[in-house]
């Protein structure tokens, strides 16, 4: 069980990045910084549990950093379509 605990531990920092910052390089630096804590401090034996976790949360969390963007530029892109079809419209 307390493998468990510490290999989620392992995958908090990357949730906290993802939600905060929603942003993927910063993503990415901190799943290859936990990667290498996992490695190099943890046991061997319990390596490729860390690597797991940190693994599955990194696919869980890359997706909703991509919608929170799709959100964010998606209302962009239609108040430029609304603009561009209203010109046509005048010509």
């Amino acid at each position: 069980m307390s493998i468990l605990i510490i290999a989620l531990l392992h995958a908090v920092p990357v949730v906290l990045v993802g939600a905060k910052t929603e942003n993927r390089f910063a993503l990415n630096v901190i799943t290859g910084i936990m990667c290498l804590f996992a490695v190099l401090l943890g046991s061997p034996i319990y390596s490729i549990i860390d690597l797991l976790v940190i693994g599955v949360t990194y696919k869980f969390i890359v997706p909703m950093i991509h919608k929170a963007h799709m959100r964010t530029f998606g209302v962009f892109n239609k108040k430029l379509k609304g603009n561009w079809s209203k010109k046509d419209n005048n010509t």
